[in-house]
C-alpha cells in the first residue's frame, strides 16, 4: 500500500474511503486519514492518502498550491483537494479544516446535521439547507430568507437546543461561518450583531461591514469585548443581520457555530 505523506505519525485517526465510481475491485480504493472535513484542530495535522493499487495516481492541492504531505501547523483555514485517477475515471474529495493553536474547551454548537433549537424574529425565515454550494463544513447549513419587510433579520439560538451552553465562563470566543451574496447590501456600521440575552437584559457585540466579503466569512468574536456581559447566565444568543434599508431582500447562510477558550 502506498502512503502519500512525509510523516508516519497521525495525530487524528478519523478516516474515510474513496472508491472510484463503477469499479468493484477493492484494490482501487483510496483512503484519507489525518484530517476530517469541517473539523477544527488545536495543533499540527498531517493528511495522509493511501492507495492499494499503484496504478492509481493521486494529487493533492492545499489552498490552491500543490501539496506533498508535509505537516500543517500554522494557524489558518485550509482547503485540501485530493484527486485520484486510474487513467479512465477520476474521483475528487474536497476537505475544509482549520487550525487554531492555543484553543481549549472547544464545543461545537451546531453544524446543522439536524434542524432544531432555532427561532426567528422580524424579517427572517429559516430552513435546513443541503445544497453543497452553500455549505462550508459538513453536509448542511442554516438558510435564512429575508424578504424585505424590515432592515433586521434575527436568528435566535435557544436554550432548548441540544448543545446550548448557558454558562460560558469557561469560554472567551464564539465563532461561526456566515455567507453573504452581496455585502454591499448590508448596513456599514452594523452589518452583523450578536446579542446575548441574560436575566439582566441584552448585551451586544457589533461586527461592521469592513471585515466582511461576498461569499463565506469566518466570524470570531471575543466574548470579553463587552465587560458588562455576564457569561454565567446566557438565556439565548441572537444573530442579527441588518441591511442598509428595510426593503432589501437577501438569502444568506450560517454554518459551524462553536465556542472555545483561546489562550
Amino acid at each position: 500500500m502506498r502512503h502519500l505523506s512525509k510523516a508516519g505519525l497521525l495525530l487524528v485517526l478519523m478516516s474515510f474511503t474513496l472508491i472510484l465510481a463503477g469499479c468493484t475491485d477493492p484494490s482501487l480504493g483510496v483512503s484519507i486519514s489525518g484530517v476530517e472535513d469541517g473539523k477544527v484542530y488545536s495543533g499540527e495535522v498531517i493528511p495522509v492518502v493511501s492507495v492499494e493499487d499503484p496504478a492509481v495516481e493521486v494529487t493533492m492541492v492545499l489552498n490552491g498550491d500543490p501539496y506533498f504531505g508535509d505537516p500543517i501547523s500554522k494557524d489558518g483555514i485550509y482547503n485540501l483537494v485530493v484527486t485520484a485517477t486510474d487513467g479512465e475515471q477520476t474521483v475528487t474529495r474536497d476537505l475544509n479544516f482549520r487550525i487554531k493553536t492555543g484553543m481549549k474547551n472547544y464545543q461545537l454548537i451546531d453544524q446543522f446535521d439536524a434542524f432544531e433549537g432555532f427561532t426567528t424574529e422580524n424579517d427572517a425565515s429559516i430552513s435546513h439547507n443541503a445544497n453543497p454550494d452553500y455549505v462550508m463544513a459538513g453536509k448542511y447549513s442554516l438558510r435564512v430568507d429575508k424578504t424585505g419587510s424590515d432592515a433586521r433579520s434575527m436568528v435566535r439560538l435557544r436554550d432548548y437546543h441540544p448543545n446550548f451552553v448557558s454558562n460560558l465562563s469557561k469560554y472567551n470566543r464564539l465563532g461561526f461561518w456566515v455567507y453573504f451574496p452581496d455585502v454591499n447590501l448590508l448596513r456599514p456600521d452594523a452589518a452583523l450583531i450578536v446579542n446575548f440575552w441574560t436575566p439582566s437584559g441584552q448585551k451586544s457585540i457589533n461586527y461592521p461591514i469592513d471585515n466582511l466579503k461576498n461569499g463565506w466569512n469566518y466570524v470570531e468574536i471575543n466574548l470579553l469585548d463587552n465587560p458588562e456581559l455576564d457569561l454565567r447566565t446566557i438565556n439565548l444568543i441572537e444573530f442579527q443581520v441588518r441591511t442598509a434599508d428595510g426593503s432589501t431582500a437577501m438569502t444568506y447562510y450560517y454554518d459551524e457555530i462553536a465556542i472555545w477558550y483561546q489562550e
